[in-house]
Parts: C-alpha cells; structure tokens; sequence
C-alpha cells in the first residue's frame, strides 16, 4: 500500500508513522512525507498513492484544497483528514473522505483503528 502524510507539522508527521507502524504491517506499506499541500501537488499522479493522510490546516493550501484537486484526476484514492478542528467537516464529504481523526487522539493512544474502508481496496 502507498501511503503520502501531508502535514506542515514535522512532530505531527512522526506521531502519523507511529500510529501506522503499530497497527499495520509496515513492510507492506510505502510511506511518503509532505510538509505542504504544494509540496504533495507537485509530485502527485493519479493512482501513485492508496491512501492520502491530510492535516486541514496548513499554508496556503489547506488539506480540503489538496483533497479538491486530488479528485480532480484521482477518484479512487482514499482520503483522511487529521485534524484539531470539526471546521471544514462538511467539506470532507465533497471530497468523499473516509475517514477524520483528532491529532489529540493520537497523542494519547494509537489503539484507534484505521477503518477498514481507507485500507481495504
């Protein structure tokens, strides 16, 4: 599975690979680090990645701009919006996400599962 996290935060991004390392196997998945919405468009393909992990708030290009133009060549790829804020949540389902987690709950746990629609094709 290819996975890109897009998050201006660089404590953030570790927490992410944290959480995903010990809940999934990690010698199945590739991980890819962003630190901008720009910076992920810029490198961007549809069909490179199965899973796109978004931070909302970031730079100029918040996580439901980069959502919008991921869909605009790519509508099989699953979106995660992780976030502090229940802003921008009805824009999350525009963009058809599957899922929204609370950067606090990774902080405290990392027993939350991934749902089983952003990893299963």
């Amino acid at each position: 599975m290819r996975v890109a996290f897009i998050d201006d935060d660089p404590n953030e991004l570790k927490i992410l690979h944290t959480y995903f390392n010990d809940l999934t196997d990690p010698s199945t998945i590739s991980i890819d680090d962003f630190s901008s919405g720009e910076e992920f468009l810029s490198r961007f393909t549809a069909g490179l990645y199965d899973l796109v992990v978004l931070d909302i708030f970031m730079g100029d290009l918040t996580g439901v701009d980069v959502a919008r133009k991921i869909r605009e060549t790519d509508h099989n790829v699953r979106l995660v919006f992780c976030t502090t804020s229940n802003d921008f949540a009805s824009e999350s389902y525009e963009v058809a996400a599957c899922s929204k987690f609370w950067k606090i709950s990774f902080c405290f746990s990392s027993s939350m599962p991934i749902p089983s629609s952003c990893t299963e094709k």
